[in-house]
């Protein structure tokens, strides 16, 4: 690395990235991360301290410039069960560009107890947000009459957080997109009998 810091670190960052997200943590060696960011060995330590420092940088940035646009759609007013249909329909347009290598946070969770505990700590923390993001859409639908009020509404949100895992992992199977369509479609049937009911 440059003496003077000559580089772009969030372009490395996404570089480091593509990796971990094709080879996962454990999978991915010091070279593999020297060889797709430029960087030489002194210098990725200097900059991350260790592989294990870069990859939680990494997350961090994935959490902020991905998994958060997720939220947004969640969160976007007024809140119903057109967004949680909205999310999944842009998790599914993602997922089947040819290019996905899925979600980093799924794929961390897929790969524990492989990778550090802070990382674990991490996903955990994602898995809390997008919770209470699909909550807080649920709560915009039933006081709008979608759903009835004696919704379950946070066994619900929880059930919806792993229908996302499940599509990063349908993701990383290269599973064909009218098949995820299928699976999203009939996880939803339940929110989408529960609103016909209340409509009648």
């Amino acid at each position: 690395m440059p003496r003077h810091k000559e580089y772009d670190r969030e372009e490395v960052l996404d570089r480091a990235l593509k990796v971990f997200q094709t080879k996962g943590f454990e999978g991915t060696s010091v070279q593999d991360l020297v060889k797709a960011t430029g960087l030489n060995r002194f210098g990725m330590y200097n900059a991350f301290g260790s592989k294990e420092g870069l990859f939680l940088e990494v997350m961090d940035r994935y959490r902020n410039e991905v998994a958060t646009r997720g939220l947004e759609i969640l969160l976007a007013e007024p809140r119903g069960l057109k967004n949680i249909r909205a999310y999944f329909d842009e998790m599914i347009k993602n997922y089947s560009n040819g290019k996905a290598q899925g979600c980093l946070i799924t794929n961390t969770a897929v790969e524990t107890p492989g990778v550090c505990k802070t990382a674990s700590r991490k996903v955990q923390k994602v898995f809390k947000q997008l919770e209470d993001a699909f909550h807080a859409s649920l709560t915009g639908a039933q006081q709008a009459g979608e759903i009835p009020c004696n919704t379950d509404l946070r066994a619900r949100a929880c059930f919806l957080v792993g229908i996302t895992q499940g599509l990063g992992v349908f993701c990383r199977a290269k599973t064909a997109r009218e098949q995820m369509e299928t699976f999203v479609t009939v996880a939803l049937e339940g929110l989408s009998q529960e609103s016909k009911k209340v409509k009648k």
